[in-house]
């Protein structure tokens, strides 16, 4: 949480209240985001001075802390809300706000923020087995549908996941230089 505003106390209410554990209290500075990286927090709840005018620190927090951000400000100017997109925040809330309402939003944040995260880790784990692919149609001389059948086949027979078996294909190929094929 950042801030000291007297909106900080209703807040914490609201979150211990509703089943939440206020874990750090630490304003939103470069000491306080390490602050905040080493609690690990399912939820990072900033709350906002009305004369706040970082928008690099909401950019940070989202680079160094793996959680969702949600904002509570007094004032949700345009340029505070396209700054809050651009950090990944998930909501913004406006001062005062009720429990209940504090509650449901991080709730949904916390949703929303770990379908998100599994969309990325699939499009990673999407990008290592086309790479694999590629290798294994390369040096096999196959097609990308017998590449992926084998990359599978493979991943089954160890009991690993197609996304491991393509990241240790990747590991396992030694990098040629332009124009020298990695073939024997």
């Amino acid at each position: 949480m950042g801030g000291t505003t007297p909106e900080r106390a209703p807040v914490e209410v609201a979150i211990t209240r509703h089943g939440g554990i206020v874990t750090l209290k630490a304003p939103l500075s470069e000491e306080g985001l390490r602050e905040i990286e080493g609690a690990e927090p399912e939820v990072a709840v900033v709350l906002l001075n009305p004369d706040w005018q970082s928008s690099s620190m909401l950019c940070q927090l989202r680079d160094e802390v793996h959680c969702p951000v949600v904002l509570l400000t007094g004032d949700p100017s345009r340029r505070l809300l396209s700054e809050a997109r651009e950090a990944g925040v998930m909501a913004c809330l406006i001062l005062p706000c009720r429990p209940l309402q504090l509650a449901v939003t991080l709730d949904l944040a916390v949703a929303r923020f770990r379908e998100a995260d599994t969309l990325r880790r699939r499009l990673a784990d999407r990008k290592v087995i086309e790479r694999a692919k590629g290798i294994i149609m390369a040096q096999q001389g196959i097609t990308e549908e017998q590449a992926y059948s084998r990359l599978r086949r493979s991943a089954m027979d160890a009991q690993r996941s197609l996304a491991e078996m393509a990241s240790a294909v990747l590991v396992s190929t030694p990098v040629a230089a332009p124009g020298v094929s990695g073939a024997a």
